[in-house]
Protein backbone atom coordinates (compact mmCIF):
# COMPACT_ATOMS: atom_id res chain seq x y z
CA UNK A 1 0.00 0.00 0.00
CA UNK A 2 0.95 3.86 -1.19
CA UNK A 3 2.33 5.80 2.38
CA UNK A 4 0.57 8.86 2.37
CA UNK A 5 2.09 12.14 3.64
CA UNK A 6 0.71 15.59 4.65
CA UNK A 7 2.88 18.45 4.04
CA UNK A 8 0.86 19.93 7.10
CA UNK A 9 -1.92 19.47 9.27
CA UNK A 10 -4.84 21.72 10.70
CA UNK A 11 -8.45 22.06 12.01
CA UNK A 12 -9.74 19.35 14.72
CA UNK A 13 -13.40 17.30 15.00
CA UNK A 14 -14.92 14.25 15.25
CA UNK A 15 -14.09 14.07 18.98
CA UNK A 16 -15.35 10.36 21.14
CA UNK A 17 -15.02 8.42 23.79
CA UNK A 18 -14.78 5.00 24.62
CA UNK A 19 -15.23 3.65 27.86
CA UNK A 20 -12.61 1.09 28.81
CA UNK A 21 -12.41 -2.03 30.65
CA UNK A 22 -8.98 -4.43 32.02
CA UNK A 23 -9.37 -7.92 33.13
CA UNK A 24 -6.07 -8.42 34.70
CA UNK A 25 -6.66 -12.45 33.97
CA UNK A 26 -7.33 -12.60 30.23
CA UNK A 27 -5.18 -9.40 30.25
CA UNK A 28 -7.52 -8.42 27.31
CA UNK A 29 -9.20 -4.96 27.29
CA UNK A 30 -12.93 -3.96 26.05
CA UNK A 31 -14.29 -0.98 25.25
CA UNK A 32 -17.81 0.62 25.05
CA UNK A 33 -19.28 1.59 21.94
CA UNK A 34 -17.50 5.26 21.15
CA UNK A 35 -19.96 8.15 22.16
CA UNK A 36 -19.57 11.77 20.70
CA UNK A 37 -18.05 14.13 22.51
CA UNK A 38 -18.92 17.60 20.74
CA UNK A 39 -17.39 21.26 20.95
CA UNK A 40 -13.39 20.16 21.04
CA UNK A 41 -11.01 23.53 20.94
CA UNK A 42 -7.95 22.64 21.82
CA UNK A 43 -5.85 19.48 22.16
CA UNK A 44 -2.25 19.75 23.18
CA UNK A 45 -0.38 16.34 24.25
CA UNK A 46 2.87 16.92 24.70
CA UNK A 47 4.73 13.69 24.44
CA UNK A 48 6.46 11.87 27.53
CA UNK A 49 9.81 10.27 27.34
CA UNK A 50 12.11 9.06 29.70
CA UNK A 51 15.89 9.38 28.33
CA UNK A 52 18.22 6.34 28.42
CA UNK A 53 21.50 7.48 28.88
CA UNK A 54 24.63 4.63 29.39
CA UNK A 55 28.37 5.95 30.40
CA UNK A 56 30.97 4.05 29.35
CA UNK A 57 34.73 4.43 28.24
CA UNK A 58 34.24 8.26 29.10
CA UNK A 59 31.24 8.87 26.82
CA UNK A 60 27.97 8.30 26.60
CA UNK A 61 27.62 4.39 25.19
CA UNK A 62 24.13 4.19 24.75
CA UNK A 63 21.44 7.23 24.07
CA UNK A 64 17.82 6.50 23.97
CA UNK A 65 14.46 7.41 24.30
CA UNK A 66 11.57 5.48 26.13
CA UNK A 67 7.74 6.42 24.82
CA UNK A 68 6.02 6.73 27.82
CA UNK A 69 2.47 8.07 26.18
CA UNK A 70 1.76 12.29 26.12
CA UNK A 71 0.48 13.96 29.15
CA UNK A 72 -1.39 17.63 28.38
CA UNK A 73 -4.87 19.37 28.13
CA UNK A 74 -8.09 19.02 26.60
CA UNK A 75 -10.09 22.32 25.96
CA UNK A 76 -14.14 22.12 24.71
CA UNK A 77 -17.12 24.61 25.20
CA UNK A 78 -17.97 22.59 27.47
CA UNK A 79 -17.59 18.82 29.25
CA UNK A 80 -20.79 16.62 28.53
CA UNK A 81 -22.70 15.47 31.45
CA UNK A 82 -22.24 12.49 29.64
CA UNK A 83 -18.86 12.39 29.91
CA UNK A 84 -18.65 13.32 33.92
CA UNK A 85 -21.10 10.44 34.44
CA UNK A 86 -19.56 7.65 32.41
CA UNK A 87 -15.78 8.40 32.97
CA UNK A 88 -15.57 11.12 36.01
CA UNK A 89 -17.54 9.43 38.37
CA UNK A 90 -20.43 11.43 38.71
CA UNK A 91 -23.91 10.64 38.93
CA UNK A 92 -27.59 11.71 37.88
CA UNK A 93 -30.51 11.84 40.34
CA UNK A 94 -33.23 9.08 38.53
CA UNK A 95 -35.80 11.40 39.85
CA UNK A 96 -34.90 15.41 39.23
CA UNK A 97 -32.15 15.15 36.35
CA UNK A 98 -29.55 16.34 38.87
CA UNK A 99 -26.02 15.97 38.17
CA UNK A 100 -23.75 15.07 41.64
CA UNK A 101 -20.55 15.08 42.23
CA UNK A 102 -18.67 12.86 45.12
CA UNK A 103 -15.75 12.81 46.63
CA UNK A 104 -15.14 9.56 46.77
CA UNK A 105 -15.94 8.65 42.92
CA UNK A 106 -13.01 6.97 41.01
CA UNK A 107 -12.58 7.68 36.85
CA UNK A 108 -12.47 5.20 34.63
CA UNK A 109 -10.25 4.86 31.90
CA UNK A 110 -11.25 5.44 28.38
CA UNK A 111 -9.83 5.59 24.57
CA UNK A 112 -10.37 9.32 23.07
CA UNK A 113 -11.00 9.18 19.41
CA UNK A 114 -11.01 12.38 17.26
CA UNK A 115 -9.78 13.55 13.61
CA UNK A 116 -6.81 16.25 12.18
CA UNK A 117 -7.42 17.42 8.85
CA UNK A 118 -4.45 17.54 6.72
CA UNK A 119 -2.99 18.40 2.94
CA UNK A 120 -4.39 16.67 1.59
CA UNK A 121 -5.29 13.43 3.65
CA UNK A 122 -7.52 13.61 6.78
CA UNK A 123 -6.10 11.86 9.31
CA UNK A 124 -8.45 9.87 12.58
CA UNK A 125 -6.72 8.52 15.53
CA UNK A 126 -7.39 6.82 18.64
CA UNK A 127 -5.76 7.10 21.87
CA UNK A 128 -6.40 3.46 23.62
CA UNK A 129 -5.57 4.31 27.53
CA UNK A 130 -6.41 7.52 28.52
CA UNK A 131 -7.00 9.31 31.95
CA UNK A 132 -8.95 12.72 32.74
CA UNK A 133 -9.11 15.67 35.40
CA UNK A 134 -11.57 17.73 35.89
CA UNK A 135 -12.40 21.36 34.48
CA UNK A 136 -12.63 24.26 36.87
CA UNK A 137 -16.34 26.08 37.70
CA UNK A 138 -15.81 29.19 36.14
CA UNK A 139 -18.31 32.19 34.67
CA UNK A 140 -18.31 35.72 33.93
CA UNK A 141 -21.31 38.00 34.20
CA UNK A 142 -22.86 39.30 30.81
CA UNK A 143 -21.29 42.28 29.00
CA UNK A 144 -22.06 43.97 25.78
CA UNK A 145 -19.86 41.41 23.92
CA UNK A 146 -20.84 37.70 25.10
CA UNK A 147 -17.69 36.13 25.70
CA UNK A 148 -18.04 32.12 25.52
CA UNK A 149 -15.55 31.02 27.83
CA UNK A 150 -13.82 27.14 26.89
CA UNK A 151 -13.36 24.78 29.77
CA UNK A 152 -9.73 22.46 30.01
CA UNK A 153 -8.99 19.89 31.45
CA UNK A 154 -5.80 17.47 31.61
CA UNK A 155 -5.45 14.72 29.89
CA UNK A 156 -3.18 11.70 29.89
CA UNK A 157 -2.74 8.55 27.26
CA UNK A 158 -1.02 6.04 28.95
CA UNK A 159 0.92 2.59 27.60
CA UNK A 160 -1.62 -0.25 27.88
CA UNK A 161 -1.10 -2.61 30.46
CA UNK A 162 -1.18 -5.99 27.75
CA UNK A 163 0.98 -4.49 24.76
CA UNK A 164 2.12 -1.55 25.34
CA UNK A 165 0.08 0.67 22.51
CA UNK A 166 -0.49 4.08 22.66
CA UNK A 167 -1.82 5.48 19.94
CA UNK A 168 -2.96 4.42 16.34
CA UNK A 169 -4.01 6.48 13.53
CA UNK A 170 -5.22 6.00 9.92
CA UNK A 171 -6.08 7.17 6.74
CA UNK A 172 -8.90 7.14 4.20
CA UNK A 173 -8.00 4.21 2.11
CA UNK A 174 -7.46 2.55 5.49
CA UNK A 175 -10.45 -0.50 5.93
CA UNK A 176 -11.25 1.09 9.41
CA UNK A 177 -11.56 4.71 8.10
CA UNK A 178 -15.18 4.94 7.81
CA UNK A 179 -16.06 3.11 10.81
CA UNK A 180 -13.22 4.46 12.62
CA UNK A 181 -16.18 6.12 15.34
CA UNK A 182 -18.47 2.83 15.50
CA UNK A 183 -15.81 0.67 17.69
CA UNK A 184 -12.19 1.07 18.89
CA UNK A 185 -10.07 -0.41 16.40
CA UNK A 186 -7.11 -2.43 18.47
CA UNK A 187 -4.53 -4.67 17.05
CA UNK A 188 -4.19 -8.33 17.40
CA UNK A 189 -1.46 -10.53 18.35
CA UNK A 190 -0.66 -10.70 14.86
CA UNK A 191 -0.61 -7.31 14.06
CA UNK A 192 -3.58 -7.02 12.32
CA UNK A 193 -6.94 -4.81 12.92
CA UNK A 194 -10.22 -6.08 14.96
CA UNK A 195 -12.88 -4.45 17.21
CA UNK A 196 -13.69 -4.53 20.31
CA UNK A 197 -17.17 -3.45 22.00
CA UNK A 198 -18.26 -4.81 25.43
CA UNK A 199 -21.36 -6.75 25.14
CA UNK A 200 -21.79 -5.67 28.49
CA UNK A 201 -21.26 -2.45 28.10
CA UNK A 202 -22.83 -1.76 25.08
CA UNK A 203 -25.41 -4.18 25.43
CA UNK A 204 -24.91 -5.27 21.80
CA UNK A 205 -25.09 -9.11 21.67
Amino acid sequence: MEAKQNKVQFGLSDAHYAKSTYNSSTKTYTYAEPKPYPGMVNLNLPAEVAEIIKYADNIAFYRNVKNNGFNGDLETVLVPDDFKIDIQGAERDETSGDILENSDALSSEFAFLFMINGDPYDRKFVLYRCTAGRPAIAAKTTEENIEIPNQTMSLAAMPRENDHYIVRSCYKDSPNYDNWFSAVVEPTAEGQANTSNSNEQTGNG
